[in-house]
């Protein structure tokens, strides 16, 4: 149960980090989900592991202060 609270938690940062990178850029939410997934690989989101949520999420920090 802990782990699965865990990874629910990790999907719902992610979630934010896209919206609010998808809002500064204005594209759209999915997009940034699908270039995310080009970039680190793996499944969609809702299958995704919580070490490739973890990824995804490094991944899109760095986007947003400047560095693909």
């Amino acid at each position: 149960v802990a782990a699965h609270r865990a990874l629910a938690a990790q999907r719902k940062e992610l979630n934010k980090l896209v919206s609010t990178y998808a809002r500064q850029k204005g594209l759209p939410h999915a997009n940034v989900h699908m270039d995310l997934r080009r970039v680190c690989g793996g499944p969609d989101l809702a299958a995704a592991s919580s070490d490739q949520v973890t990824e995804r999420i490094e991944k899109i920090r760095l986007w947003l202060v400047g560095r693909r």
